[in-house]
């Protein structure tokens, strides 16, 4: 059951179970340079040492909750166009529970769609959803000099 959400540009979503999803990620943010802001907001995406597994989601030490889901329309255009050519030439990174074949493959499936973004195929052409997802008013990441 899918419990990690890749919302892209034109609102198509990948889909995938959480370790798949920390994985993917993981992966992206292992391309950037190490002292990219990006890669490490990325990394704080995923869990780490300590952090308590909700399966769509993990709470951290502090009580902070983050939950398996990037909508990369909140990134800053910048942050988007970074993201998404490093996630159509990463390598994959495996985590607990997400075998390398298996990454591979969610990495592969996710360029694929990424190439129909490209091309303006219609979202649902190709999305784990049956809906396109809302438009999306968050801002996230680094990079934004102000809050929406």
């Amino acid at each position: 059951m899918a419990s990690g959400f890749l919302i892209l540009q034109d609102g198509r979503c990948l889909a995938v179970r959480y370790a798949l999803h920390d994985a993917v990620l993981r992966s992206v943010a292992e391309h950037l340079p190490a002292s990219d802001p990006l890669g490490d907001w990325l990394r704080r995406q995923v869990p780490g040492e300590g952090d308590q597994e909700v399966g769509y989601g993990f709470v951290r030490p502090d009580g902070e909750q983050v939950v398996r889901s990037l909508d990369v329309r909140g990134l800053t255009a910048e942050n988007r166009r970074r993201f998404v050519a490093a996630a159509g030439s990463c390598r994959p990174s495996p985590v607990a529970r997400a075998p390398t074949k298996d990454v591979e493959a969610c990495l592969h499936r996710l360029r694929l769609m990424l190439d129909a973004v490209e091309r303006g195929e219609p979202p649902l052409a190709l999305s784990d959803w049956r809906a396109v997802a809302p438009p999306c008013t968050d801002r996230i990441g680094p990079g934004w000099s102000e809050p929406a």
